[in-house]
C-alpha cells in the first residue's frame, strides 16, 4: 500500500562531508575531489578544485544545536542534525513529525562549486559519484522517505541527459538543474533534447530558487535574440532590459521579446 504522507519537507539539504560519498569517485580522479579540511579554530571546511577555502556554513548547520553552543565560527559539520547518516536522518524526521523530505544537495559548499574542477571528465565522476551514493547509499534507507534530488552536469545537454537518464535508472524520483541544460547562461535550441527527455522519462525537474551565474555565465546575457541588433542593445543597455524580463510584470517579458 502506498504511503501516506500528512506532513512533508519539500526544501530539505543534505549538507553532508563529501567524506560521506567521495568513495564513490572512481580513483584516478578521486584526489580532485571535495574533501574536508581542519581548521585552526578547530572548524571544518571544504577544499574544492579552483575555490577558496569554504568555511562550515553557520547559517545552514543551525539545526539540533541548543541554545549556548551554536556560534558563527569554528563549526563543526559533524555536530549539526541532518549531517549523519540515512538512518539519523530517519530518527530526525521523527522527531520532527515529518512524514518525508525532498532532499537538495549541499547549497554554499555543493554542486555550485564543483563546477571549479577545470577538466570535464574529473568534474563528471564527481556528479555520478555523488549521485550514485545518495540512490544506492542514502535514499535506499527508506526510500518513501528520503526524496533525494539527482545533480546535474554544467557541461552540455547530451551530458545532462545522460546523467538524468542514469538518475532514472537509480531510482532517484526528481533532479535538480544547477544552470540551463547547454551549460550556458542563457536558453539554446540544444536545451529541447533534455526538455524532451524529461517528459519521456516522466522526471520531475526542478531549480532551487535560480541558476547559478558562476564561471563563463557570469557574464553572458539572460536571453540572446536571433535577430538582436548589437548597436541597439548596447543603447539599450542590456543589464536593464534582463531586469525587465526578470522582474518585471509578465507581460514586460513578451512585450520586450516583440521588439527585438
Amino acid at each position: 500500500m502506498p504511503r501516506k504522507y500528512g506532513l512533508m519537507s519539500a526544501d530539505g539539504h543534505l549538507e553532508v562531508p563529501p567524506e560521506r560519498w567521495v568513495h564513490r569517485v572512481p580513483e584516478k580522479y578521486r584526489e580532485r575531489a571535495p574533501r574536508t579540511v581542519h581548521l585552526p579554530d578547530g572548524g571544518d571546511a571544504q577544499l574544492i578544485e579552483g575555490q577558496p577555502l569554504l568555511e562550515a556554513n553557520f547559517l545552514d548547520l543551525r539545526a539540533g544545536r541548543s541554545e549556548g553552543t551554536w556560534q558563527p565560527f569554528g563549526l563543526k559539520v559533524a555536530d549539526a542534525a541532518g549531517t549523519g547518516s540515512a538512518e539519523q536522518r530517519v530518527r530526525e524526521q521523527d522527531e520532527d513529525g515529518l512524514d518525508a523530505e525532498v532532499l537538495f544537495p549541499a547549497m554554499v559548499a555543493g554542486p555550485v562549486f564543483w563546477r571549479n574542477i577545470s577538466h570535464d571528465e574529473p568534474y563528471k565522476a564527481v556528479i555520478r559519484a555523488y549521485n550514485d551514493w545518495l540512490a544506492e547509499e542514502y535514499c535506499a534507507v527508506a526510500p518513501d522517505r528520503l526524496i533525494g534530488l539527482g545533480v546535474m552536469p554544467i557541461t552540455n545537454a547530451d551530458d545532462a541527459v545522460a546523467e538524468m537518464e542514469r538518475c532514472k535508472k537509480l531510482g532517484l524520483k526528481g533532479i535538480q538543474l544547477g544552470a540551463l541544460p547547454n551549460g550556458k547562461g542563457y536558453p539554446t535550441p540544444e536545451d529541447d533534447r533534455f526538455w524532451a527527455a524529461a517528459i519521456d522519462l516522466d522526471m520531475p525537474v526542478t531549480v532551487h530558487v535560480a541558476f547559478n551565474r558562476t564561471g563563463p555565465r557570469a557574464t553572458q546575457p539572460t536571453l540572446r535574440y536571433p535577430k538582436e541588433d548589437p548597436v541597439i542593445m548596447q543603447r539599450l543597455r542590456r543589464p536593464f532590459l534582463e531586469w525587465r524580463c526578470n522582474f518585471g510584470m509578465s507581460p514586460s517579458f513578451s512585450v520586450d521579446q516583440c521588439v527585438l
